[in-house]
């Protein structure tokens, strides 16, 4: 993930700093594994921040068969997304709120 501070100048490359490691990834105890190409969204009533993103199921298993997902997601006490673990096959998602 690229972060800055408010007050840099976003077109500088120099302003922006990369976190040494993946802020959203695989999760073996989940089965969800090569998570990728991600987006965000906001519930229809605004309230709740979501993203949507592929993976599959299993490893080792061809990439043309990643199944779109969709989970919400919170924020740290810094300011930063707070994305979790991807949610595995069987978890109770719940609908949006506004829905």
């Amino acid at each position: 993930m690229l972060t800055m501070e408010d007050s840099a100048d976003p077109m500088a490359a120099g302003s922006w700093t990369k976190t040494m490691q993946p802020v959203f990834k695989k999760s073996v105890e989940n089965g969800v594994y090569a998570t990728g190409h991600n987006s965000f969204t906001k519930s229809p009533d605004d309230q709740e921040d979501w993203m949507v993103y592929h993976a599959l199921h299993a490893p080792g298993v061809e990439t043309k068969h990643r199944a779109t997902r969709i989970q919400k997601f919170g924020w740290h006490p810094d300011g930063t997304p707070d994305f979790g673990a991807p949610y595995g096959d069987a978890f109770d998602l719940k609908v949006p709120s506004g829905e």
